[in-house]
């Protein structure tokens, strides 16, 4: 739950911190703060905030 909240902060904080989660786990399966702005500026796009290869996939990034 604590892991969470602190992503769901650090996604609408705007910010890509060098210690940010998106950049310590490997392979782009945790998006970031720059792909949930995207999530923000079009709709109907980015609709995994963890496993953000699932919208490359099916064609929502």
């Amino acid at each position: 739950m604590v892991l969470h909240v602190y992503v769901s902060v650090e996604d609408h904080c705007g910010y890509d911190f060098p210690w940010s989660t998106s950049r310590l786990i490997p392979f782009g399966i945790y998006g970031g703060p720059s792909k949930h702005d995207v999530h923000h500026q079009k709709p109907n796009t980015n609709f995994a905030p963890h496993f953000s290869h699932w919208d490359k996939i099916f064609g929502t990034h």
